[in-house]
């Protein structure tokens, strides 16, 4: 059993409550998203398409256009352009 304890902003959470609000907030995070969703989309559309073979180079160009768009949304908190 986990039995760390630890403060945040003054209220004080037990370790496991404290590691299932930090598993959540990656979980329902933009950066989660962009891997679980947008990179295999991104990578089936460009197979399906043709504009590439499947392989390593379709799932990394994904990864390329996937990854870098949800860490920018990731640190501006919005996935729309305007904030």
């Amino acid at each position: 059993m986990l039995a760390i304890n630890c403060e945040v902003d003054g209220v004080y959470i037990k370790g496991r409550d404290y590691f299932m609000q930090q598993l959540i907030k990656f979980i329902f995070s933009p950066t989660a998203f962009a891997l679980g969703f947008l990179w295999p989309l991104l990578t089936q559309l460009m197979v399906t398409t043709q504009v590439m073979a499947a392989g390593w180079p379709a799932i990394l160009l994904g990864a390329a256009i996937a990854l870098p768009w949800g860490l920018m949304a990731q640190f501006r908190g919005s996935w729309i352009w305007i904030k």
